[in-house]
């Protein structure tokens, strides 16, 4: 399965839970245990692969210790005072 570079909600989602994954030194199965939810699937919205319900968005910001709203910023930092991190570049026009 191939990313969607057209569904820029899935890859900044995707982005932000990979980045604050990392940050917090989680693995995707411990993320993925964390919420609920299946590894492979974890790493198929990182990938912008899937697109998530508002569950399971939910799930993985509860475990991330974020809102929802932090997963779907693009740019955006995830926490105050979190390293910075470069912004996911907006969709190409049409």
């Amino acid at each position: 399965m191939h990313t969607n570079p057209n569904n820029h909600a899935a890859l900044v989602a995707g982005h932000n839970i990979r980045w604050l994954r990392q940050q917090q030194r989680l693995t995707q199965a411990a993320l993925a245990a964390a919420a609920g939810i299946g590894q492979t699937y974890v790493g198929q919205l990182e990938r912008g692969q899937k697109n998530a319900t508002l569950d399971v968005l939910s799930a993985l910001a509860s475990a991330l210790g974020v809102s929802v709203a932090a997963l779907l910023q693009p740019g955006a930092r995830a926490r105050p005072g979190s390293r910075s991190r470069p912004p996911l570049a907006p969709p190409p026009a049409a």
